[in-house]
């Protein structure tokens, strides 16, 4: 199974065999979504769907194929749709991947996605390893790549 974390990085990793009661999670993830929501002015732009026509940028569902935001993994955590705590983190690290594809760098939301990824990091390192895991990221292994001098000899 693929998924991404912070740019760049994606990892392959193996389903988990835990089966995580919903309080756990709940328990676990809840105060990282809190966290998130508690960092003002910079979650307000997260906190609901984006609405394309009341933003005026008709394009947005051209480029994000799925869309999230604070309130959707609010519910699905909230419901127990959740059944692993990387499920969640997927969900969030979605949201902040689609901010950063969507708005350009310099821009007001790319800069508040930037500061929440950075809380988010922060937060759920705790969380998971509350729940077994060593820490809330994803790393991936990148083989050092050795150029190719065509004009040594053997």
């Amino acid at each position: 199974m693929s998924s991404k974390g912070p740019p760049g990085e994606s990892v392959m990793r193996k389903p988990t065999s835990r089966v995580f009661d919903q309080e756990e999670l709940l328990g676990a993830l809840m105060p990282t979504l809190e966290a998130l929501y508690q960092q003002d002015p910079e979650c307000l732009p997260f906190r609901t769907p984006v609405n394309p026509e009341f933003l005026g940028i008709p394009d947005y569902f051209d480029i994000i194929k799925n869309p999230m935001d604070l309130s959707t993994i609010f519910k699905k955590l909230d419901t127990g749709q959740y059944k692993e705590p990387w499920q969640y983190v997927e969900d969030v690290w979605l949201m902040f991947n689609n901010a950063w594809l969507y708005n350009p760098k310099t821009s007001r939301v790319y800069k508040y996605c930037t500061k929440l990824a950075e809380v988010f990091e922060f937060e759920i390192d705790y969380a998971m390893r509350s729940l077994g895991y060593c820490c809330g990221r994803k790393y991936t292994f990148s083989p050092r790549t050795t150029p190719c001098d065509h004009n040594s000899m053997w």
